[in-house]
């Protein structure tokens, strides 16, 4: 599958992350490692930019 643009790609980490955060114990670090980030910082950015929260408040909240 080829992605024909940025937004693409950007839905494509979004529901990666989400994925990654309720169904394994990977850090937040190896996400954003997984999902192409040079830094977990930029990883941490985009997250709270698509949910409005942290990754790791994500997962507390998913895990309830």
């Amino acid at each position: 599958m080829r992605l024909k643009n940025n937004q693409g790609l950007k839905t494509l980490r979004r529901d990666l992350a989400l994925h990654y955060l309720e169904t394994t114990t990977h850090s937040t670090a190896e996400i954003s490692y997984l999902l192409g980030y040079a830094e977990p910082n930029s990883f941490f950015r985009a997250f709270a930019e698509w949910t409005g929260s942290s990754p790791d408040r994500y997962r507390r909240s998913a895990a309830a």
